[in-house]
């Protein structure tokens, strides 16, 4: 998908520079997130997210700020791998994969960048570095979706 990315983002600044001018990661982010609390058990967490589609997911603190994300992998993983009463394994106990965090504000250009040049697949998304609340995630499908409606638009 990356290199789709890299691909379509390149076309756009080749013919239609102008197209992302002004588009913020907050017009393409997905806002109905589906996080985990840092503090949660892992077997109530697997629960609430098995009616979901979603294999990565975004872990905060009490204030909701994002610390961290864990794919639905490491959750089944810790569940076999450990005998032991699993009721007492919280989230925050699993080594969780450091969240990439991105303004609501910035540019989607910067967004872009991030997926396409570094890989990452999915991005924290929060109100502002004053309130690092989470408003939303940024996966590299929505990337991608919103650079094809911009290829597409007149």
């Amino acid at each position: 998908m990356q290199s789709l990315i890299l691909k379509l983002r390149d076309k756009i600044a080749r013919e239609r520079p102008e197209a992302l001018e002004g588009l913020k990661v907050k017009d393409v982010i997905s806002r109905q997130v589906v996080s985990l609390d840092v503090d949660e058990e892992v077997d109530k967490a697997l629960e609430k997210i098995s009616q979901y589609p979603y294999t990565v997911f975004p872990v905060v603190d009490h204030r909701n700020f994002p610390v961290g994300c864990i794919t639905l992998k490491e959750l089944v993983d810790t569940t076999r791998r450990r005998p032991i009463d699993r009721r007492n394994i919280t989230v925050g106990l699993l080594a969780l994969t450091t969240p990439v965090i991105l303004e609501e504000e910035a540019p989607l250009r910067e967004a872009i960048d991030l997926i396409a040049e570094k890989g990452e697949t999915h991005l924290c998304v929060v109100k502002s570095i004053e309130e690092p609340i989470l408003v939303g995630v940024l996966t590299e499908k929505d990337v991608f979706k919103a650079l094809v409606r911009i290829m597409h638009s007149a």
